[in-house]
């Protein structure tokens, strides 16, 4: 079935599930891995652009849920030894806990002493942050604005360590049973006012307000 209007997370899903699969099925190391085209070809069925896939498996590296592998390899053309290089794509250890939840055996610093395993609902997101599941998606979008803030050229470093806490701040009360409305809605005000001025950014913006809604009241 075609999906033309799907959102970039659909595909990002699609593309981790399908590794995720192929993680689960593949009997060596080597075989977990995917190029390029096999994930296109995977997900053609589905409708998706070229470059709705690229960019969701740059957008998925980036942040961790998949890792990029290089292997070299040698040929001869016309007696001549040639060298390229074929790249390919293996769902990462916070992919897999993302279809898996929580593992024991993930470094969980930040949490030493609690058994994360034990507690229902929750996941763990890149550098070990803890996530209640229903706020996944939020918890995304603030790290898709927190990337932007630092590639900003709009925003003094000073800016950007301030508004980095701020998001912390949030990222951290979604990991609560309770999350604090107050705390989050103090930190997101504080966010949206200094981003106000960077245009570009307003879709972002608009993205997390439907996603925190619920916090600010």
């Amino acid at each position: 079935m075609k999906n033309e209007i799907a959102s970039p997370d659909q595909v990002r899903e699609d593309v981790l599930k399908y590794l995720y699969d192929r993680y689960k099925k593949s009997r060596s190391v080597k075989k977990q891995a995917a190029s390029i085209s096999e994930i296109k070809k995977a997900l053609k069925p589905k409708g998706y652009k070229e470059q709705d896939i690229t960019g969701a498996i740059s957008f998925l590296i980036d942040r961790g849920w998949i890792k990029e592998i290089r292997e070299k390899i040698k040929f001869f053309i016309k007696g001549k030894l040639t060298e390229s290089e074929k790249i390919k794509y293996r769902i990462s250890d916070v992919g897999v806990t993302h279809f898996e939840g929580p593992s024991k055996f993930i470094s969980q610093d930040r949490f030493s002493g609690i058994n994360i395993t034990n507690i229902q609902g929750v996941t763990v997101v890149g550098n070990n942050n803890v996530v209640r599941t229903e706020y996944l998606n939020l918890f995304n979008a603030l790290e898709e604005i927190g990337d932007c803030i630092r590639s900003s050229d709009k925003l003094s470093d000073n800016e950007k360590m301030d508004l980095q806490n701020d998001l912390e701040t949030i990222k951290n009360q979604l990991g609560k049973s309770v999350p604090n409305k107050t705390i989050i809605k103090t930190a997101w005000e504080s966010i949206k006012n200094k981003l106000s001025k960077i245009p570009e950014l307003a879709d972002k913006i608009t993205k997390v307000l439907l996603l925190i809604k619920t916090f600010l009241g």
